[in-house]
């Protein structure tokens, strides 16, 4: 369909300047864009300011890890903590569980915790490498039982604020944190382990010796930090 622009009477095919022609005004149609050039590229056009040009909120972008696995992140929040960035937290739990905890204990917070270890040693090397050079690393700080904890990461598992939304309680163990549009009700919240929905640990400590999760249906819990749980990653562009 042609039209002409009002101001310089340039005259442009619409459907081939903005993707399509609209045969049907009533309808709205959602895209969910699932192949980039590479990571560099994504992440010029976000780091630039032209996010829009590239991803949305709910886009999907699948990538392989070194071991084989097959793991797709999901676009969740566009400039979360800093302008010109956006936030990345994986679809499904990886196909490993692990503990938060080897024992029983939230002191020292996420900064102390086996997940984290596991998430730097474990998974970071898997990570493709182009995509670890575009990765901001961020600095996460909880205050909790008096004390401030502090820890700055490529990859981090994401907290109850950021995916359940602020609460009284938790204002301070997640400070600073926002909560992600893409997690806008218990079904985005869900993630499969295999072929079944499953339990997933965040990093929020929790009264007594628990870290916060989600649990198969999308709601979230508690937990002793010991159990094995599903591993679920985000980071930000």
């Amino acid at each position: 369909m042609l039209v002409q622009c009002p101001n310089c009477r340039t005259r442009f095919d619409m459907a081939l300047d903005f993707g399509e022609e609209v045969l049907n005004p009533s309808i709205s149609v959602v895209r969910r864009k699932t192949e980039r050039s590479s990571w560099t590229a994504l992440a010029e056009e976000i780091q630039n300011g032209y996010a829009y040009r590239a991803v949305s909120v709910g886009d999907e972008i699948p990538f392989t890890l070194k071991n084989g696995e097959s793991v797709v992140a999901v676009a969740v929040h566009e400039n979360p903590y800093w302008n010109n960035s956006m936030a990345f937290v994986i679809k499904d739990c990886l196909k490993d569980r692990c503990q938060m905890n080897a024992t029983n204990t939230n002191h020292g917070g996420y900064a102390a915790t086996k997940m984290r270890r596991h998430l730097i040693d474990d998974i970071v090397p898997l990570l493709p490498e182009e995509l670890v050079s575009v990765i901001k690393p961020r600095t996460i700080i909880q205050k909790y039982n008096n004390a401030e904890y502090k820890s700055t990461d490529l990859i981090w598992t994401p907290s109850r604020t950021e995916i359940v939304g602020p609460h009284d309680y938790f204002k301070d163990i997640d400070f600073g944190d926002i909560h992600f549009d893409f997690f806008s009700d218990e079904k985005s919240r869900v993630k499969m382990l295999g072929d079944e929905t499953y339990f997933w640990w965040l990093r929020s400590a929790y009264s007594g010796t628990h870290f916060c999760n989600v649990a198969s249906g999308g709601g979230s819990g508690n937990y002793s930090a010991s159990a094995s749980y599903g591993v679920v990653f985000g980071f930000l562009i």
